[in-house]
Formats: structure tokens, sequence, C-alpha cells
């Protein structure tokens, strides 16, 4: 077993002893050394390498050394060894390593059935306040518990979890054991029942217990159990119990007609969130058209009106959707706006532009939009106009946009990129593209395409080739060896989640930068692509950090050839070559449609690295003369073959037509002739972007046309 001892005598030694470990680095060769025989699981094997290695430098261990150590003496059984250097990791400033270390303890605590050790060691993972070992105590903390026979004990051990980490009172599966260690009657008994139930799901709990609850006089008071009442449905609503809470919500409201107003209307939003969530709108219209039902939420008459309007619009029921906006707007009601959306919408799709128009200008004079919903309905004003002719409007719409800070940039460039294609404003391509430099639209200002999307004029772009990695601190160099360690002896999984973007980033520029390039060699690209794309994200800690020594744009740019990487070049150059496709377009779609993750199934049906649907893919399979099963096509290289000629059937198809070629690998052809028929002649191929009316098609266009470009600009 081993022992998990804290006296601070030992803790001030352990400091001591760390300080001087930090002293020394390992090199990359030694890292691939240790990693090799870490993976054949030759531990004494690598004792002795660690120790001569040391000896040999005559300095003491480093930060992954020590890990390594402490492992290795862990799987050959020598605990009171594997104890020291456990110990000497806790008392380590790198957080990583401290982590990563826990987590390993901590399964093989649970492997060996050291229960009361785990239960100790929980107490300190839980100070470090880190989601995922969070959630690995919850479940380690579950499963523990399940072998404890003496209910005493575990009644006061989880009394005192409860007491102290409050989030674990929202476990249902802690909160049912709990309840199980106690004895029946008792008030301990009765109170955590109440809270139980107010945290389980509908469906897992017991009837039992719900003729238990009954018998507990706390039920049948009001004020207090009536926010245990909204608590639970708040639950209900997470667990999507959407029919248990249509049923009992008015039942509970019957029950109880004295509660303050506060609390009704917060149960009224979790009742009609109920069927919104789950687009009842025939339930919700059957629901008011018993007018004894909806007395009870104290809901005005036009507040009904209201929510049939919207139930009517949801079922395309518009005549009598807008008989009653119609009616509401008559009478004064202002809260108009997601009607006037639906209806917008709905003409939208049926080309009316007049009667769309219509609603958007109503929906544009309400003082209640947000910036970002703004932006959208503008945007499809502006397109009204533009097919009316309507310069005065539009140049309204673009004078409004010049004054405003958008939430996103993409909304901003596309403004500025119209306003420039309609001749409006003083806006120049190098205005907007110096604006929102990593946009569509502000790469496309910039620099323009031909009919058939290929980007003209596109110089490659000048990344600085700092060399940074002399800015780190020791300890920052040793856990970045640590990393690469565990990387090269596939422990992926063990590392992976202790590498999010937030950690790096507080570690400073430089340490965020050799992160990447750590990830890059290693070929961990999905890893790579999450770190090097939340620079772009806007978060403050990294406009604080470009501060140090570089602009904001110098930083973004460093992080741009590891937000684009050559992902499986050698095999990407091979198939495009052969399928007559730039290779570029191959890393563009494969980074919008998997990420860089060739094991990815989508809820589709969709595979692998370019996410082809096994029916089209075994249609090209049978061109190329190969045989295709699901399980071949999460292959890179038989996948990537299938895309890449795949792509090429599409561009021949559409005459090299980039816009409708990607249109197409996301909406089939069907979609795509109608959308090209609505839009024949009109004003260039982003008119066709912005006339495709599913939004995830339009945003998937532009997101791999955007991909496209950038590859372009960096490596071309």
């Amino acid at each position: 077993m081993l022992r998990i001892v804290f006296s601070i005598k030992l803790r001030t030694i352990l400091i001591f002893l760390v300080s001087f470990f930090v002293l020394a680095t390992t090199c990359y060769g030694s890292v691939s050394q240790y990693a090799s025989q870490y993976k054949t699981k030759k531990y004494y094997s690598l004792l002795s390498t660690i120790k001569k290695a040391a000896k040999q430098r005559n300095r003491a261990y480093t930060l992954t050394e020590l890990y390594i150590l402490y492992y290795s003496y862990l799987q050959t059984g020598q605990i009171t060894k594997a104890n020291h250097y456990f110990h000497a990791i806790q008392a380590s400033s790198s957080v990583v390593v401290r982590r990563v270390t826990y987590n390993t303890t901590m399964s093989y605590l649970y492997s060996t059935k050291s229960y009361d050790s785990l239960i100790s060691l929980f107490h300190v993972v839980l100070n470090e306040h880190d989601a995922f070992l969070n959630a690995r105590v919850l479940v380690l903390l579950y499963d523990t518990f399940k072998h404890y026979t003496n209910k005493p004990k575990l009644a006061k051990t989880l009394r005192w979890f409860f007491l102290n980490y409050p989030k674990f009172q929202k476990d249902q599966r802690l909160m049912l054991l709990y309840l199980q260690s106690l004895p029946k009657g008792s008030n301990e008994y009765k109170n955590i029942l109440l809270k139980y139930w107010v945290v389980a799901s509908h469906s897992k709990f017991k009837a039992a217990y719900r003729k238990q609850l009954k018998q507990v006089k706390i039920y049948k008071t009001t004020s207090a159990y009536f926010q245990d009442i909204i608590e639970h449905m708040r639950n209900q609503l997470r667990y999507r119990e959407y029919k248990y809470i249509q049923q009992y919500v008015p039942i509970y409201l019957k029950k109880f007609p004295n509660v303050s107003e506060k609390q009704i209307q917060e149960l009224q939003d979790i009742f009609f969130r109920s069927f919104v969530y789950k687009s009842h709108w025939y339930r919700m219209i059957w629901f008011f058209q018993r007018t004894q039902n909806y007395n009870m939420f104290h809901l005005t008459p036009a507040d009904v009106i209201s929510w049939q309007a919207y139930a009517y619009l949801k079922v395309r029921s518009i005549t009598k959707g807008t008989r009653l906006v119609n009616l509401l707007k008559s009478k004064g009601y202002k809260d108009l706006d997601r009607h006037y959306h639906l209806l917008a919408d709905y003409w939208l799709e049926h080309d009316k532009y007049d009667t769309a128009k219509v609603y958007l200008e109503r929906m544009i004079s309400s003082e209640k939009l947000r910036v970002n919903q703004l932006a959208d309905n503008n945007w499809y004003l502006f397109q009204m106009y533009n097919i009316h002719n309507n310069k005065k409007g539009m140049e309204n719409i673009i004078d409004w946009a010049e004054g405003q800070r958008f939430h996103y940039a993409a909304d901003g460039a596309r403004f500025c990129y119209w306003a420039i294609q309609k001749k409006l404003g003083n806006r120049d391509a190098n205005d907007c593209y110096s604006r929102y430099p990593y946009s569509y639209y502000g790469i496309v200002s910039k620099y323009k395409t031909n009919s058939n999307g290929a980007l003209l004029n596109s110089p490659k772009w000048s990344v600085p080739s700092a060399n940074i990695s002399d800015l780190l601190t020791q300890n920052q160099k040793e856990e970045l060896n640590f990393i690469l360690f565990m990387y090269l002896s596939n422990n992926n999984k063990s590392i992976d989640k202790f590498i999010t973007w937030r950690l790096p980033i507080a570690q400073g520029k430089a340490y965020f930068i050799e992160l990447c390039k750590v990830l890059s060699k290693t070929q961990n690209y999905y890893q790579l692509y999450n770190l090097s794309t939340s620079i772009f994200k806007g978060n403050k800690t990294i406009y604080k950090l470009a501060k140090e020594d570089d602009s904001i744009n110098d930083l973004r740019r460093i992080a741009l050839t590891y937000s684009y990487p050559k992902v499986y070049f050698n095999l990407v150059l091979k198939y495009a070559k052969e399928s007559n496709v730039s290779p570029y377009l191959i890393l563009a779609v494969m980074r919008a449609e998997s990420n860089f993750r060739y094991y990815v199934r989508s809820n589709a049906g969709a595979l692998g690295l370019l996410q082809l649907m096994y029916s089209t893919a075994r249609e090209v399979g049978r061109k190329l003369h190969i045989s295709v099963t699901r399980s071949k096509l999460l292959k890179p290289e038989v996948n990537l073959r299938i895309g890449a000629y795949y792509l090429h059937t599409l561009l021949r198809y559409y005459k090299g037509n980039l816009y409708y070629t990607i249109a197409a690998y996301n909406a089939g052809y069907g979609r795509v002739r109608k959308w090209r028929k609505s839009t024949a002649g009109k004003q260039g191929k982003n008119y066709f972007v912005e006339s495709i009316r599913f939004d995830d098609t339009r945003n998937y266009v532009k997101h791999v046309l955007q991909n496209y470009y950038i590859y372009q600009f960096l490596y071309k």
C-alpha cells in the first residue's frame, strides 16, 4: 500500500531537494531513449539508465526522470522508493507533472484496492482545482465506496466530502450511495433523501424512494420546499425529462398557490423551455387552448397570444401566426422580435423579398437585440436592398456597421467587403484586410478571386522565425521535455487532458510557442490545432502576453503555422497529384471536416480525415478499383486517396469552380443546383455563398475557402 504522508518537516526537505533538481535539463535524445524503454516496459533497465545518466552529469534528476523513477518503482512493487519520488514531484512547481502524477497514482491505488490511501489522496488532488482531475475523483470516489462494507465509516467519509465539496452534492450516484449508507428514518436520511430527489433524474428515482419522500414532513411545507421543486425541475431540464416537466409543473403550481411571483416566473421559464428544447409545438398549442392550464402561470392575455403565435409560426401555420402577430402589434405589444425573425426567414426561403424586408425592418427597430443579432438582421436587410438596387438603404446599413464593435470579426468583415463591392463608404481593401486579417472576407477583400474562386495575387506570408526557447525558465524547459516524453511513450491520454490552452498561455508566450513545437514534433495535430487556434479567440490574457515584447499580430502569425500544419503531407501530395487537385484544398477540407483526426466518426456516419460517407466512398472506390470498408476509411491513406478523387470529380463537374465544389461536398449536387439557379448571373460567386439557405453549409464554404487561402499564403 502506498502511504501518503504529509509532514511540515518532510515538505521543507523536499522543496529544497526539488529546487536543486531543476538545475538540470534533459536533451531530446535522452527523452527519446527513455520513451523507447518505457514503451517496452523495461523498468529495471530504465532505472539503471537514469541513474547512470545522472551520475555522468554529476547533477540531480530532472522532472522527467523523477516521474520515470516514480513510475518504474511503482510498477516493480518498490513502494517505499516510489513514495519518495511521489513526494518530490508533489513539491515541485510543475503543474503538469504534478497533475499527471496524481492521476497515475489514483489509478494505481484503485487498481490495487488501496482505498484508504486513495481517499487520503483525493483531499490533495481536489486542491489542484483541475476540471479533469475533479471528474476523475468523482468516478473513483463512487467506484471506491461501492466496495466499502463498513456503512458507518462510509457515511462519515461521504458526509465529510459533501460538507467540504458542495459540487459532490450534484452527483446523483454519490448522493444515492450516501443515502444507502444511512439508517432509514433518521433525520439525516430524510434530508439526504430530499436532496437526492432534487438532483436525481426522474426516470432513475425509484418508486420506493418517492413513497418515502411523501412521508417526510419537509415535503409538506411551502416556501422552502418550493425552491427545491424549482431546482429539481431545472435538473430535469438538464436530463431532458421534458414530458415529466410538462406533466408535473402544473400540478405543483396548483398545490402551492401562494408562492412568490419570482418563483412562478422561474418555474414558468423551465416549463416553456421544455416545449422549445423538444420542439413540442403542437403540445404547446394544445396547452394554450385550455384556459385553465395557463392561468396558474399568471400570464397576461398578450403573453398567451404571443406563445400561441410563436408555436403556430414554428409549425409553419403562417396564416394563423401572422394574424396573431398583427393582433399583438395592434395592441402595442413590443416583444415580437422572435416572431418577426421566423416570418422574415419564412418569406426569404420562399423568395418573397418585399414581405421579408418588412419584418426585418421591424426587427432592426427593436432596442432589445444584441449586436450579433443586429448584425445578422442588418445583413439580411442589406441583401434585400441589394436585390432592389436600393443604394440609400445599403448606405445606411454600412454607416451603421462603421460605428459598431462586432462580437465576431466575420460580421464586421462581411459588411466591409460588400461596402467595397458596392462602392459604398470610404473603405478600401487594405483597410478591411488590416482590420479583419484572419477572416474569410478580410482575406478576399485584399486578394481578388477569379470566377472559379482561385485566389489571385497571393504572396507568401512572412512568419517571424523567432527562436524564443532562450526565454524559457529551467523549470519550463523541463516541463516541456516531460510533455515530449509522454507523447513519445504513447501516453497521449495521460497528458492530453492537462494541455488545455489556458494553462500554457498562463506560463507566457515563449512556453506557448514551444509547446506548439512539441505537439508538431510528435504529430499530435488535433491538440496542436486546439492550442494554436486559441490564440485567435481574443482572450484578454493573450493580448496581455502579446505586449510582452511583440504586437498581437506577431504572436498570431507565429501561431498561424501551427494552426495550419501540413498533415500527412507526403500522402496528400501523392494523391493530389494523382487526382489533379491542389494539395492545399485537401488540407483545407481536412482541417474543416475532422481537425486532422483520422479516427473521427460523425453522427451522420461520415468517416475519417475527410469525413466521407460510406456510400459515396464505395462509389468512388469502384472507379479506382479498390474495395472500401468502414474500417478502411479510417486509415489515412485510403481516406485521402478516395477523398482526393471525389474532390477531383466535383471540380470537373463544376468546371473548376471552388464555390460550387465545396458547397456540393457538404450539401450534395441537388441543393447546389437549386442555389445556382436562384443566383445565376448575379453579382459574383460570393453572392452565391451568401444565398445558401443552410447556415451550416454557408459557414462551411467560407471556412474551407479561408483554410485554402491561408494554406496558400503560408506554403505556396
